[in-house]
């Protein structure tokens, strides 16, 4: 009885003792991880401080040229495209430009390319892996913008109540975006930030708006800069508007969590249909490598399944996902 007693303490001792000691290793991380976040947005704040200056300096020959473009209507050609895809970049928030993204692609489609060949030499293949992976840089870049506008659009109803307050509080709106470059976290503080970097280093307020709005490219961010710029011709309280603003925004968001839900199980049979094909080969192969790769003396029958399961997935898509 003594010895399973002495037992029972001495592995109770020993668990509290690792687990007192990863507590501690544990509090050391999170607080050595949050001094290292909190350098990343100084830093991040001192590059658009820094970026909006140099902006200062030679946006002023060409706010005609981008007033015109924010009233001309859009028209496609290959100019258009290439800006749409480097305001798209900007977006993700990567630190990186679009002749990178494109020199990426490039390696990956010859890479997957002659690797294709050597496996397959068969000219389908090569085409349909060379584009699969040609498009994995734009597909990546995509999922960093989505992810942070989402992130984006969760902060902006809390910053504009911020905002609204401030307003009430006699402060101008451009102190309300100096307190949420201040308060918030990335991504809306450095938005806000840069916006008002641009109007205290001289840039029109309207022209630090629109591109804030164009920057962003969230239709929210657009109401919010359409009813500053007619609270600045024409008056009114815009502290009200902001904080309707951020009521219908909240709205939005609880209605795009909704459709989430309810759109669920078509993603997951999505992913499971998409996912099936790639595990159960992975299966055979584990157990009967010989008869698995058996599959490589038709590439293509996998050219055309590779095809139709990318068709499968953009229709699946189209159905879960939709604005409103």
């Amino acid at each position: 009885m003594i010895g399973l007693l002495i037992s029972i303490l001495t592995f109770l001792a020993v668990f509290l003792g690792i687990f007192a000691i990863n507590l501690v290793f544990t509090d050391l991380f999170k607080q050595d991880r949050q001094e290292e976040l909190d350098q990343l947005e100084i830093e991040l704040r001192k590059k658009y401080r820094q970026k909006a200056k140099r902006e200062s300096e030679t946006d002023y020959s060409q706010l005609d040229e981008f007033m015109r473009e924010s009233h001309e209507i859009p028209h496609f050609s290959l100019v258009d495209l290439l800006k749409k895809v480097n305001d798209g970049i900007g977006q993700s928030g990567l630190h990186t430009s679009i002749q990178q993204v494109f020199t990426w692609s490039i390696v990956l489609a010859m890479v997957a390319a002659i690797s294709a060949y050597f496996l397959t030499f068969n000219w389908i293949t090569i085409g349909v892996a060379a584009g699969v992976a040609a498009s994995l840089p734009t597909l990546f870049v995509s999922y960093k913008r989505n992810q942070r506008i989402g992130k984006l659009t969760t902060q902006l109803p809390d910053a504009l109540d911020l905002m609204s307050r401030i307003m009430r509080a006699g402060q101008t709106i451009n102190q309300g975006l100096l307190v949420v470059s201040e308060e918030f976290k990335a991504p809306v503080s450095a938005e806000f930030g840069y916006c008002y970097e641009q109007q205290n280093l001289g840039i029109p307020p309207e022209v630090a708006l629109r591109q804030l709005a164009k920057r962003t490219g969230l239709i929210e961010i657009q109401i919010f800069v359409m009813g500053v710029l007619i609270h600045q011709h024409t008056g009114g309280n815009l502290a009200t508007l902001l904080d309707r603003l951020a009521n219908i925004i909240r709205q939005r968001i609880q209605m795009k969590e909704t459709v989430k839900s309810l759109t669920a199980e078509g993603r997951l049979q999505a992913a499971i249909l998409l996912g099936l094909p790639v595990v159960m080969w992975l299966l055979i192969y584990l157990f009967n490598p010989g008869y698995a790769v058996k599959l490589f003396d038709h590439p293509t029958l996998i050219s055309v399944t590779v095809f139709m399961m990318a068709a499968g997935a953009l229709w699946i898509r189209k159905i879960v996902v939709f604005d409103f």
